[in-house]
């Protein structure tokens, strides 16, 4: 297993510096080779960047591959959003209907339940009126 390493890093300079004939002041980003970099950061003439350094020098370079996967990211997890709430809206449409029947159910439940009781009561009537006509006649006693 191998370990590749970073073909360039990302500096801070600390003093101002002459790059190739070129004057390059203090707390400039650069990027180097490693040789460089060791160089400079032994010498105390640079820093390593730190991440969020590294992500604006990035941006500053407009790194186009990584501008346009980032974007294709944004566009894919935009139409991603959308999807979801449009999920979203149809089930608390759904929601909504659901609880318009479960409201309806609960009404025909009562409805019920006060067609059962006064089932019961007229079965319980009957049931007296049954009684009362089974109970045999007694002959009235003549004179």
């Amino acid at each position: 297993m191998s370990k590749q390493l970073p073909t360039s890093y990302i500096v801070v300079t600390l003093l101002g510096l002459s790059v190739h004939g070129e004057f390059v002041p203090a707390e400039t980003t650069l990027e180097v080779d490693r040789a460089l970099r060791n160089d400079w950061i032994g010498s105390k003439l640079a820093r390593d960047a730190t991440d969020e350094e590294v992500a604006a020098y990035r941006a500053e370079q407009g790194d186009d591959e990584v501008a346009e996967f980032i974007s294709e990211q944004v566009q894919e997890l935009a139409r991603k959003k959308g999807d979801l709430e449009d999920e979203i809206a149809a089930l608390q449409d759904r929601k909504n209907e659901l609880a318009g029947d479960l409201k309806a159910l609960e009404s025909d439940l009562e409805e019920f339940g006060q067609r059962r009781d006064a089932l019961t009561a007229e079965v319980a009537e009957l049931e007296k009126a049954k009684a009362a006509a089974e109970k045999p006649v007694t002959p009235a006693k003549s004179k």
